[in-house]
């Protein structure tokens, strides 16, 4: 490209089924594109051998975003991995912004972004707070839970040093969308670390790139503004599990302690992010709901509470709260949450399960890390 260098390529990997959702998120870029920055934004888009008139869709559309738009079309299934690396040596911008298909930028997203990045020319990321919707985006669910968000999550900031930045973002990093990074830091790790080892962190490769990103110059900002809709409920992973939430659960907890285990600092953070993944994915309300499907064996449930105790054998709460649901038998557990039904009429028992977990989760934050005053 002649002239000025683009700032920012917003890279889109897509695959089969996505169209009518790749619809609205271009068309959510079209509608706030910044008036006098177009010569610094580009689109790239990568489709995994969609065969749902996406390469018409974007032909369509291409004109009418007023910026320009890169699209490939790769002729087999490459898996996700291939297809996310791909777009991003399409890219030609000193940052690319990785934005799942399905998902929406808000209003004026765009040029806050291209904002903090003129006001901080030295961050080697950006992170942005998100929104999360139903599927058919008509039901808010609000933001992330405070365990997932950093510390002061209202107050935008530099972090620096991959402790800080982990302490605070590794959670958050595991979401693709809300995240921009200098390309030719991701290409130098790509590059060092190979297609089969980032294929070995399965579902969360680009959670491993983003936090050796911070481990190297170690200057990542949080924007605190919303900048994302995240479609909740249209996760890939749950597909792949037939939507069994104990193995996407099981999948999800696996990659992560993966991905912390060869990047993350040891003992505080590590321990630190742990406490937080046991509370939002193995407390007891939901474990024990989880082992009400009929499709969970008995040999499924001994996996799990062998699993939960090589992970978090360190934390009192886990014995206190999770592991004794752990040896609820399965047919039980589906008896108690029928019973549960008919009871809740006339006592509150959901009402006791939220104050159960607004307990747990405010006593694993107050031993939360990476607070900053």
């Amino acid at each position: 490209m002649s002239g000025e260098q683009r700032k920012l390529a917003i890279c889109i990997p897509t695959h089969h089924g996505r169209a009518p959702y790749l619809r609205e998120l271009l068309g959510s870029i079209a509608r706030q594109m910044p008036s006098g920055r177009e010569r610094q934004i580009e689109i790239c888009i990568s489709d995994n051998a969609s065969a749902d008139g996406t390469r018409e869709l974007v032909a369509d559309l291409r004109s009418s975003i007023g910026v320009p738009v890169k699209y490939f079309r790769f002729e087999q299934d490459m898996r996700g991995v291939r297809n996310f690396l791909n777009v991003v040596d399409m890219a030609e911008a000193d940052y690319c912004w990785l934005v799942g298909s399905d998902d929406l930028i808000l209003p004026g997203g765009i040029e806050r972004i291209l904002a903090t990045l003129d006001r901080s020319p030295e961050v080697q990321g950006l992170s942005v707070n998100k929104l999360n919707f139903d599927r058919s985006l008509q039901k808010s669910m609000g933001p992330d839970h405070e365990l997932v968000l950093p510390s002061h999550p209202a107050c935008s900031r530099m972090l620096t040093g991959l402790e800080e930045i982990a302490s605070n973002l590794a959670l958050s990093l595991t979401f693709m969308s809300a995240h921009i990074f200098r390309r030719h830091v991701w290409q130098e790790i790509v590059r060092e670390v190979g297609l089969d080892g980032l294929c070995a962190m399965r579902h969360f490769p680009h959670t491993y790139v983003y936090l050796r990103i911070a481990g190297g110059e170690g200057r990542w900002y949080w924007l605190a503004e919303y900048c994302v809709i995240q479609r909740l409920d249209n996760f890939s992973i749950l597909e792949e599990n037939d939507r069994l939430l104990s193995a996407y659960v099981a999948e999800v907890t696996d990659d992560l302690e993966k991905v912390w285990l060869a990047t993350v600092p040891a003992d505080r953070v590590w321990s630190d992010l742990m406490r937080r993944l046991f509370f939002l994915y193995w407390n007891p309300i939901d474990v024990f709901l989880r082992l009400t499907d009929r499709r969970v064996k008995w040999d499924d449930q001994r996996q799990m509470r062998e699993d939960c105790v090589r992970r978090f054998r360190a934390y009192p709460m886990f014995w206190l709260t999770t592991y004794p649901v752990l040896w609820v038998p399965v047919p039980v557990c589906r008896a108690i949450f029928t019973a549960g039904r008919a009871i809740d009429r006339v006592l509150p028992l959901e009402a006791a399960a939220q104050g159960l977990l607004t307990w747990l989760g405010a006593a694993i934050g107050r031993t939360r890390g990476g607070d900053r005053d």
